[in-house]
């Protein structure tokens, strides 16, 4: 979609291509900045982060028009991003946290509505979650996890079960509401065109061929290499459709609740990512934290910027 010179979205290739904007993280951790000196806190650390360079972010407007909140000032930022971009449309991700925080979730779009009026929502899902599953243990990053181990990965198959159960639960009532455009990411991947053409159709913009093109590589969760092996065994796969799988969809609330007490740690910590910042200034030191990350893709990235220039 953010190919589309239609559509602007913050992107670059040390994030995977979209950057996750992160609204209800953001909007939990800053909380009121109408609070003294909060707002010029907020900014000094925002203006440094990723998704403020990617989104061409302009210090000097935000700190003569003090948002409210973080939504405000994520509305602020990604209007003149269009603008400047001669876009009709800005797109984010919509943060998963909201999926199983309908109150939350209400509360933010009844604060799109106030401001646009309208909004499209494109709702993609996966329709195999086994291998979604699957993917969430292959992908790079947080090497420390040691996903694949027997007891790691079994933990994390009970967790990322219920997470995707209330997910696909939140997609579908957010695109039952609001009249959302349904795709799966199978469609994504193997009929692009077809579905290229139905978003456009969707937003009431002309197909554009560049939608069709991969400016950046696609992670595990999109594509696995052919002929790598399963980090599932088949009693593995059996136990995730028969057993886990069955039992969120069944009891919604209780996986819920397993997910909610799992993220307390991450509201204690900072939703922002300097990694451009670092890129600039010093880029062995972010390729040395990539690669303990687990984030070897990203770290390889990091590595030419590292390779000496030709004459």
């Amino acid at each position: 979609m953010c190919a589309h010179p239609r559509i602007a979205g913050a992107q670059h290739e040390l994030h995977w291509g979209m950057h996750e904007s992160n609204i209800y993280l953001n909007q939990r951790y800053w909380g009121d900045l109408r609070r003294p000196g909060r707002f010029a806190a907020f900014l000094d650390s925002y203006a440094r982060e990723d998704y403020f360079a990617l989104a061409e972010g302009d210090r000097a407007f935000h700190a003569a028009n003090a948002a409210a909140d973080f939504v405000d000032f994520f509305f602020d930022l990604m209007d003149r991003y269009a603008r400047r971009a001669a876009a009709s449309h800005w797109v984010t991700k919509l943060d998963y946290l909201y999926y199983y925080r309908p109150r939350e979730a209400a509360r933010f779009i009844a604060r799109v509505k106030h401001r646009y009026g309208a909004f499209r929502c494109i709702a993609i899902r996966r329709l195999d979650r086994t291998a979604a599953v699957e993917s969430y243990l292959s992908m790079e990053g947080k090497r420390r996890q040691h996903r694949t181990t027997p007891f790691a990965k079994h933990a994390l198959m009970v967790l990322h079960s219920a997470r995707l159960a209330a997910q696909r639960r939140g997609i579908d009532t957010l695109a039952s509401r609001h009249g959302a455009l349904r795709l799966t990411l199978e469609d994504l991947r193997d009929r692009r065109e077809e579905s290229a053409r139905k978003i456009c159709d969707f937003l009431a913009i002309p197909f554009d061929r560049a939608m069709l093109a991969d400016r950046y590589p696609p992670n595990t969760s999109f594509a696995r290499a052919k002929g790598a092996r399963s980090v599932l065994s088949a009693w593995e796969r059996a136990a995730l459709r028969s057993l886990l799988f069955a039992l969120w969809d069944t009891l919604p609330a209780l996986g819920a609740a397993l997910l909610r007490l799992r993220e307390i740690p991450k509201f204690k910590n900072s939703p922002l990512y300097f990694r451009l910042e670092m890129l600039h200034e010093n880029p062995r030191k972010l390729h040395r934290q990539l690669l303990d990350e687990g984030e070897v893709g990203l770290a390889q990235i990091v590595e030419l910027a590292l390779q000496p220039k030709g004459p």
